[in-house]
């Protein structure tokens, strides 16, 4: 009898030593964002075509038109659902879906402010370095809507006054990746809360027709954004 209490136990413990919970999934989200100042010089402009005369290029968002200054503020905010599934208790891959806002307010007499709207995929790879440090990778593919909002000038010219508005909406194409580095906090048993530092660059190609012009060009996006994450992991008990 007393033998048989020792292999019940010997057993009992044997179970709960093997037995344990094993993260399947990483279900959540982040909100991020970031504000700066820059100057047209910043900007990265790939490439520009135009199908007719007149002033609407990269440049003139910025509105330099009669000495302005070129400067412009910047607001991103940033809100991430995802889903991971671990291959390994370090190793995850899965998807993000982006929803990135970019708002320039210019110093300009011609255009006024711009808002940027992307609606982003990204296949992802995360890796957990040390504990809750990781860090991560994603490729980035979408589309983007971007605003114009001008003033209606009147500019004399040799023949005249010339109108110039440029207030549109301009559509494209969003290619580029993002690289994270971050810390994951538990919470609890399924729940923890990341912060994390976002380097995005993504290049987006425009097609732009309004009452002045038409064509399209291509400008790189490239943005430093800081996140908060609330993340649910999704567990089942195995028996090795």
């Amino acid at each position: 009898m007393k033998k048989l209490v020792v292999a019940i136990l010997l057993t009992s413990f044997g179970i709960l030593a093997y037995s344990q919970d094993k993260n399947i999934m990483l279900i959540g989200g982040d909100f991020g964002g970031m504000f700066s100042s820059n100057n047209i010089s910043d900007l990265n402009i790939i490439s520009h075509t135009s199908g007719s005369a007149g002033g609407f290029s990269p440049t003139n968002l910025i509105g330099t038109y009669k000495g302005n200054s070129g400067d412009y503020k910047t607001l991103y905010l940033d809100f991430k659902p995802s889903i991971l599934f671990y291959l390994t208790d370090k190793l995850l891959i899965g998807m993000e879906f982006e929803l990135l806002n970019e708002q320039d307010k210019y110093e300009s007499n011609l255009i006024t402010k711009s808002d940027m709207t992307s609606y982003i995929i990204s296949p992802c790879v995360r890796y957990f370095i040390y504990q809750g440090l990781f860090c991560q990778f994603q490729y980035n593919i979408g589309k983007s809507s971007q605003k114009i909002f001008s003033n209606n000038l009147s500019i004399p010219g040799a023949t005249g006054f010339y109108n110039y508005d440029y207030s549109t909406t301009i559509s494209g194409n969003t290619s580029g990746f993002s690289i994270s580095a971050g810390y994951s906090i538990s919470l609890g048993n399924n729940i923890t809360t990341e912060l994390a530092f976002n380097y995005l660059r993504n290049k987006n190609k425009y097609n732009y027709d309004n009452r002045n012009e038409s064509g399209d060009y291509n400008i790189r996006q490239n943005a430093a954004l800081i996140s908060v994450g609330l993340k649910y992991i999704l567990k089942r008990k195995t028996n090795k």
